[in-house]
């Protein structure tokens, strides 16, 4: 029973969508994704890609997805109407990070510090102060890192777009679009 996880996983992009947000965090894929081939939903239901990209622009959802981690490199053209961006890695000095896939866009993916569960004991969680030491965490690493903050880049921006009537007018996709630059011109190439 149940759906292919790639149809599940759409299916709750378009939900999200639909309930009124406006940028869509995902960490989802498969290496064909990576290296440019059709995706496997293109091939078990005919147009619903279509259909799927169509929604996405009319509600004005900018999906931010996570480009991988198998260090493939490929030219990507930027296509500033497509509501999926892909985020690769970057380190702190040196650039894309040597495991990122390509992206659109890039952002910290490398030696990213994160609380372990669990690793900081429940008086020192909840009121008062939070004390965080480097025993409660490690270094990682991904483009599951890069997108999110990407993704809340984003979130800031059409925040403070919507501000102005010009950009809550606009068409949902012409609202994809100007997000699409400010992140490409806010960000590291």
């Amino acid at each position: 029973g149940g759906e292919p996880p790639v149809i599940e996983d759409r299916k709750a992009i378009e939900k999200a969508c639909e309930a009124g947000n406006e940028v869509i965090n995902v960490s989802i894929g498969t290496l064909g994704d990576e290296v440019g081939l059709p995706s496997a939903d293109q091939f078990l239901d005919g147009f619903g890609q279509s259909k799927f990209m169509k929604l996405l622009e009319e509600r004005g959802c900018l999906v931010v997805k996570s480009a991988g981690n198998s260090g493939i490199r490929m030219k990507l053209d930027a296509d500033l109407d497509d509501p999926i961006v892909k985020v690769g890695a970057t380190t702190s000095v040196s650039g894309t990070a040597v495991f990122s896939a390509t992206g659109e866009l890039d952002a910290p993916g490398d030696d990213v510090f994160v609380l372990e569960s669990g690793a900081i004991p429940a008086d020192k969680r909840a009121g008062g102060r939070d004390r965080c030491d480097a025993a409660a965490g490690r270094f990682i690493k991904g483009t599951s890192f890069s997108a999110p903050l990407t993704a809340g880049v984003a979130a800031q921006v059409i925040g403070t777009l919507k501000t102005s009537t010009t950009f809550t007018s606009m068409s949902g996709k012409d609202r994809v679009r100007l997000t699409n630059r400010i992140l490409r011109a806010s960000t590291l190439a």
